[in-house]
């Protein structure tokens, strides 16, 4: 693979997990809803 393109692929892959678990929950917690990832559900 370019070495340009396996840097983007980590940099996408530290980002999302800093999403997932850098929450002040910890991540997918019951306090918490789960990250948006169709928008909101409610109004």
């Amino acid at each position: 693979m370019r070495p340009i393109l396996t840097i983007a692929l980590l940099l996408i892959a530290t980002s999302a997990l800093a999403g997932f678990f850098g929450t002040p929950t910890g991540g997918w917690g019951v306090d918490a809803p789960p990250p948006r990832l169709h928008g909101p559900s409610l109004p």
